[in-house]
């Protein structure tokens, strides 16, 4: 089944989740007596150490003077708040009844819709319930109805009763809906069901909003081009992030004494909202292909990173208040950052048609928005609760169904256009079979070709078939074809070994071949005539070049090489290296007494250039020298060793030769070549080679365990 299948299902689904909870069967609430306390409402202002024993007896304690109690005539949004302010003071609130005759001798109870920030209440002098907490563990209930049984026996059946509730008035200080007064029955389900509306649907919604972020997460996961994937799905956690105020309440961690209402508030509603517009505009970028600038992707992550610090690093809950709505105005800068690269988008007829996409998934945010402005903000409404909300979750779903069909439109793309291919190729391969046939023919004659190149080449570069006195080889000779481009040598009298040679011919194929071989001899000549110390390394080298140069003539392939000379075993068991170089990959030596491994290369770079073979170029050797010890290892190879790539394009280099050189340095040559090659292996996985490679370990020994080969 095609993914877009898939999206559209688990879409409906998820409609018919959130729009499962069905009407309960029980009586309607308008059929239960209850009478209504709205006109009722007094306040006086309170302090914090005020008890209802105070308010009763009609004197503040420790004091003469008496409440004065006022009508409250608006139960609006922040109508407390524009009373007493919102930093901490307290509030009486008292509402005073008689029994009707339909609510006599039973239970009842009190519904308040909402009351914000904390609350205590008492009917007759007798504590009835709270809800959240005062200073200094302050605790909002938020989005819950409050309900309070009045047991009978608290209630004066025929005369006066009086409610007493004290407000902590903290932040966006309100009474808001209606305060009911009814049978227990009624005020608990009343309760209950302005916590279904005011919190527990938003749970509801909350939870597709994880839906998205694992969906849509995973879809990034298998498709790594689709950033705009990853994008939606980090805002889908965002928003739950930020909706999570709503419903906390409900979640018995918000009652454990470890948790903090002011942290809490800083993490969900001011770091939620800027979480909230970082990854809108994110998504809005990467679903226009909206490619911008390094500087940009950094200065909004910065500006992000400083609002979010700004915002977590205030100490206070005024202060948070008075911040969060200016913190994210100023969120909303991470637009600003991008809107020249949104008109940009506009130019192209696709980014138009998917730009109106977006801004007609938007027109929900906008409506709900102006809604809540005009019922919360201008006419102070209590009835509904925050519509953005809803607008914003319309938004998220329309997003969901838009990325899971231009996702499925890709795969059907994708889906033709491999169809398309397959039936070209097979209309090709016919064609091509006939071809392939003469090729193969051809391609015969040239590998045995090849094979008989190889085999002759090989002979000219024999591995030791000997020891050395104080020395252990090993020699790792790998061509890239057949036939290679690297040269090696080595120089000798009996069981003395007198020098040796390392040479890397450009190109591949016979043409490198045949230079390897027309070398080899030119090579050996030199060396031969300077064998013991009459001419320097350098000198040998420059010979070689002439050589090299006059009989090669015109053509293109040049050699990089090195040719070393070693001298005789001093008492102390060492020796002195003599080299010239010429551009080839500086051998790397290990140093037994300090325990590193370092490169052989000149000390001035600039006296060295040129390599061999290159008519009409200048060319300069310098001579590089080196004690050797005992226990010291050289190794020299080929580029085609340290240019070995990964799957990442990154190369082998020569800090991983020294490493392998400083972990082995007590095994034997053949053992640290094994440790080199399979390093190198390890290292390319299943990416094969690109040139050819030759590697040779020599490891000093005492000249004195030597036994001679019989």
């Amino acid at each position: 089944m095609r993914f877009g299948k898939i999206s559209y299902i688990s879409f409906f689904i998820l409609l018919i989740l959130l729009s499962s909870c069905k009407k309960s069967e029980t009586p309607s609430l308008k059929d239960s007596p209850h009478i209504s306390l709205n006109n009722s409402i007094y306040w006086a202002l309170a302090s914090e150490n005020d008890t209802v024993s105070d308010v009763m007896a009609g004197s503040v304690s420790g004091s003469n003077g008496t409440y004065e109690f006022k009508s409250l005539d608006n139960l609006g949004t922040r109508n407390l708040r524009s009373l007493v302010g919102g930093e901490g003071a307290y509030v009486w609130l008292k509402m005073e009844f008689t029994i009707p005759e339909m609510l006599r001798n039973q239970d009842l109870g009190l519904c308040v819709d909402y009351i914000h920030f904390a609350d205590k209440v008492w009917i007759n002098g007798n504590l009835a319930g709270e809800y959240g907490e005062f200073s200094p563990n302050f605790r909002s209930a938020l989005f819950m109805g409050h309900h309070y049984d009045f047991p009978k026996i608290m209630l004066n059946q025929e005369g006066k009763n009086t409610i007493l509730i004290k407000v902590y008035c903290l932040g966006f200080a309100s009474i808001n809906g209606d305060v009911l007064l009814g049978s227990k029955y009624f005020a608990t389900l009343r309760a209950n069901r302005i916590t279904m509306y005011n919190s527990t649907v938003y749970m509801l919604f909350s939870g597709s909003l994880i839906v998205v972020f694992i969906f849509y997460l995973l879809m990034f996961i298998h498709n790594r081009k689709m950033k705009e994937f990853l994008s939606f799905s980090l805002l889908g956690l965002s928003t739950f992030i930020f909706s999570s105020i709503f419903f906390i309440s409900q979640i018995p961690v918000s009652t454990h004494p470890a948790f903090s209402y002011f942290v809490f508030y800083k993490i969900s509603v001011c770091a939620g909202a800027i979480l909230i517009i970082y990854f809108f505009t994110s998504f809005v970028l990467n679903f226009l292909r909206v490619e911008i600038t390094i500087g940009k992707k950094v200065a909004r992550v910065i500006y992000l990173h400083a609002l979010l610090i700004f915002v977590l690093a205030v100490p206070d809950y005024l202060t948070l208040m008075n911040i969060s709505l200016p913190a994210t105005v100023f969120a909303l800068g991470q637009i600003a950052f991008c809107t020249m690269d949104f008109f940009k988008a506009f130019k192209t007829k696709e980014g138009r048609r998917h730009g109106r996409i977006l801004l007609f998934s938007l027109i929900p945010l906008f409506l709900t928005i102006t809604f809540d402005i005009i019922y919360l903000g201008i006419l102070h409404g209590s009835k509904l609760s925050y519509m953005t909300y809803f607008g914003w979750h319309t938004c998220i779903l329309a997003y969901f169904t838009i990325l899971a069909n231009r996702y499925s439109r890709a795969t059907k793309n994708f889906e033709q256009l491999n169809k398309k291919l397959e039936s070209q190729v097979s209309s090709k391969t016919e064609t091509l079979k006939v071809a392939n046939d003469v090729l193969e023919n051809e391609l015969r004659r040239s590998r045995a070709d090849m094979r008989m190149a190889a085999i002759v080449q090989q002979k000219f570069f024999p591995y030791p078939s000997r020891t050395f006195m104080g020395w252990d080889m090993a020699v790792y000779y790998r061509p890239l074809a057949e036939v290679s481009g690297d040269l090696f040598d080595y120089y000798s009298m009996g069981s003395m070994l007198d020098g040796l040679a390392l040479f890397d011919v450009s190109g591949h194929g016979i043409a490198a071949g045949l230079i390897t071989m027309l070398s080899k001899n030119i090579i050996y000549q030199a060396f031969m005539k300077s064998r013991f110390g009459i001419h320097s390394a350098s000198t040998i080298m420059k010979e070689i070049n002439l050589k090299i140069t006059e009989a090669k003539g015109n053509v293109e392939n040049y050699l990089t090489g090195i040719i070393c000379r070693f001298s005789h075993f001093e008492d102390d068991e060492s020796c002195t290296l003599e080299m010239a170089n010429a551009g080839h990959p500086n051998p790397i030596m290990y140093d037994s007494r300090t325990g590193k491994a370092v490169e052989l290369e000149v000390t001035d770079k600039l006296k060295q250039f040129g390599a061999i073979g290159l008519m009409g170029r200048n060319v300069a050797f310098e001579d590089i020298s080196a004690k050797l010890y005992e226990s010291d290892i050289l190794v020299f190879y080929t580029d085609g060793l340290t240019e070995t790539e990964n799957d990442a394009g990154e190369a082998f280099g020569k800090e991983r030769i020294k490493k392998i050189l400083e972990d082995n340095h007590n095994s034997d040559a053949h053992r640290i070549m094994d440790a080199i090659t399979n390093g190198m292996k390890n290292f390319m996985n299943n990416r094969g080679r690109t040139d050819d490679l030759t590697i040779i370990v020599m490891k000093r020994q005492s000249s004195k365990d030597y036994l001679q080969e019989i």
